[in-house]
């Protein structure tokens, strides 16, 4: 959708009314569960947006939905245009985390000698002489 400039004094013009529909499922690895997103529903006489979110066994399901409703958007309404574009990039371009439940959690710091020989050699060296370097380092 094309953007609204800050000084802008003429109506942005978005085309013919239409309704786009995307469905996406992406299946994850038995271990990893995502944090699903929060919905989203945005509706103004221009256009409306709406997306949903769900996760059924190990796959995560999308719905949006775009509905554009009028050739162009009238000046008195580009702010709030602007806020609509901003809201629908945020939900596109948001990214999902997962967590595992095989995930191993560090209880205690590594002994030396059980790492690989580059990484046991900087866990080994000695402390520094800087007090303030120390602190940061733990």
């Amino acid at each position: 959708m094309p953007v609204a400039k800050e000084d802008a004094k003429y109506p942005v013009w978005l085309g013919s009314p239409l309704e786009s529909i995307s469905n996406s499922k992406m299946e994850l690895p038995p271990a990893y569960k995502p944090q699903v997103p929060a919905n989203v529903d945005l509706k103004y006489d221009f256009a409306e947006y709406h997306s949903s979110y769900s996760v059924n066994q190990n796959a995560l399901t999308v719905k949006r939905q775009l509905v554009v409703k009028m050739h162009e958007v009238p000046v008195a309404e580009l702010q709030d245009y602007r806020n609509f574009l901003k809201s629908l990039r945020q939900d596109l371009d948001q990214y999902v985390t997962t967590s595992s439940t095989e995930a191993k959690v560090a209880t205690a710091l590594p002994l030396p000698g059980t790492l690989p020989p580059l990484l046991d050699s900087i866990w080994t060296l000695p402390a520094s002489d800087s007090e303030n370097a120390n602190r940061l380092e733990s």
